[in-house]
């Protein structure tokens, strides 16, 4: 007479292979999570690092604050909204150390400058975003990059003086290319840090379909 169903023994290794699945299931899920929250901390080192080199930026350059440079190494290589958050974070160390260290003087025209300044960094950084998710040559993204950020950024705090007072030789060609240089130093420096960060594994890769400011 034939057994009707199946005999015990498969049934006992379909339940031990479904409690296995499901653990190793667990694990996978388990290791994600971890390798995710440790991308994150790691960002978040990245962040803090960069507002740590901003205090530096802050006490040396002073208004010459490099904020172009920033936005284009943060815009080429971070999702729009993370690399928005580090130039946030950027201006407000500066502002911090300005108002609290360097005595920036506490009237209404100096706080909306420094509104002007936070401003005209997002601007810069937006851009910057919308350029480098249609560029995908390595290189080419932090030169164009930073050459449209300083473009958006000076552009901005111009008409900014349309409401906001201002000197006359604030937007002159010498003062112009005294924030520059400070700029494409910074450029450098940060480009660099950021892709030693990359190159030991310290920040994850940019995400598929972007290639990055270095490849």
């Amino acid at each position: 007479m034939l057994l009707r169903g199946r005999p015990p023994e498969i049934g006992i290794m379909l339940a031990a292979l479904k409690r296995q699945a499901g653990r190793d299931m667990t694990r996978v899920m388990n290791i994600a999570v971890m390798h995710d929250g440790s991308a994150s901390l790691r960002q978040g080192c990245w962040v803090v690092f960069v507002a740590a080199l901003s205090v530096v930026f802050s006490f040396a350059l002073a208004c010459a604050m490099p904020f172009a440079a920033i936005a284009t190494v943060a815009a080429a290589n971070m999702p729009r909204r993370g690399a928005l958050m580090l130039t946030g974070v950027a201006w407000l160390t500066n502002q911090t150390v300005g108002y609290l260290a360097l005595g920036y003087p506490r009237i209404w025209d100096s706080f909306a400058w420094g509104a002007a300044i936070g401003v005209a960094a997002a601007l810069a950084t937006g851009a910057v975003s919308l350029l480098s998710a249609r560029i995908r040559s390595g290189p080419l993204v932090l030169v164009a990059g930073f050459t449209v950020a300083f473009a958006v950024y000076e552009l901005a705090l111009f008409s900014a003086t349309a409401v906001l007072p201002s000197g006359d030789d604030a937007f002159s060609l010498p003062v112009i290319l005294q924030i520059l240089w400070p700029n494409m130093l910074a450029l450098a420096a940060l480009a660099s840090l950021h892709k030693l960060a990359l190159s030991i594994g310290f920040l994850a890769r940019p995400e598929a379909g972007r290639d990055g400011a270095y490849a």
